[in-house]
């Protein structure tokens, strides 16, 4: 495998581990590079630039709304009978919470 298809595997790794709400620290040991890599330009960076609508800091709402929908589909209105440690629910509090 080339050296750019290897960056492209693992950007892709990346960006799907980001989005469920991974930690830097978590997708660096997975993709067996160091924390700075993930924080820095060609990881994080590469990302934001890829998705204006997403600000770094902030919540995102795409996906804080594409959460709420799937619990809503589940569940009905969302209420207190979703289960504390349903995996949707604990993902949507770390989006809101970032």
């Amino acid at each position: 495998m080339s050296s750019k298809n290897d960056y492209e595997h693992k950007y892709q790794l990346f960006v799907e581990m980001w989005e469920d709400d991974y930690e830097v620290a978590e997708i660096a040991k997975k993709l067996q590079i160091r924390e700075f890599t993930v924080a820095g330009d060609r990881y994080k960076g590469q990302y934001y630039r890829e998705h204006l609508h997403v600000k770094p800091g902030r919540i995102n709402v795409d996906r804080m709304m594409e959460l709420v929908h799937n619990l809503e589909s589940r569940y009905g209105k969302l209420s207190d009978l979703i289960p504390e440690d349903d995996s949707q629910l604990i993902k949507l509090r770390k989006v809101v919470h970032a």
